[in-house]
C-alpha cells in the first residue's frame, strides 16, 4: 500500500490505519458495551449528535475498558451511526508494505491484516473488511 497510514497503538498492538479510511480523530466518553455483546465491542457513546460504536483490536476480555473517555479513530463518516476504533496512542503518518492475509496472532478481529513496517510485523486495519459488521447497510 503506497497511501499514508496512521501509526497507532491499541491494546498493546501496533496498528496502522489507512489515512483514506479516517473520517476524524475524536475523544468520546464511552459507556460499557451491552451485556452479551460481541467481544470486539469496546463501548457506546454519543459524539456530535451521532451514535458512536467503538471497536477494539484486542479481543482479550480483560483488556475491555468499562467506561471512560477514549481516543477513537472514526472510520468513514456515517450520518447517525459512527464506527470507530479505540486506540491508546497515535503516532505519525507512515508507509508500510500491507498484505491481504489476516493478522496471524490469535485474539484479534478479522479486519486486521498483516503489514511489514521497518523490520517488524504489525497489523493494519482493512476498512473494506471492517464494514461487513455494519448490519445497517442494505
Amino acid at each position: 500500500m503506497s497511501a499514508p497510514l496512521l501509526q497507532c497503538w491499541a491494546g498493546g498492538l501496533e496498528l496502522l490505519v489507512p489515512a483514506t479510511a479516517i473520517a476524524r480523530v475524536i475523544e468520546c466518553e464511552l459507556d460499557a458495551p451491552p451485556p452479551l455483546s460481541a467481544p470486539w465491542l469496546e463501548g457506546l457513546g454519543v459524539h456530535a449528535g451521532a451514535i458512536v460504536i467503538a471497536t477494539r483490536v484486542c479481543l482479550d476480555a480483560s483488556s475491555r475498558t468499562a467506561r471512560g473517555t477514549m481516543t477513537l479513530i472514526a472510520i468513514a463518516p456515517r450520518a447517525l451511526l459512527q464506527w470507530c476504533v479505540a486506540v491508546d496512542a497515535i503516532g505519525a503518518f507512515v508507509t508500510a508494505e500491507c498484505g491481504r492475509e489476516r493478522f496471524p496472532r490469535p485474539g484479534h478481529p478479522p479486519w486486521l491484516r498483516r503489514a511489514s513496517f521497518g523490520d517488524r510485523e504489525v497489523a493494519w486495519l482493512d476498512a473494506g473488511s471492517f464494514f461487513p459488521i455494519d448490519r445497517s447497510k442494505p
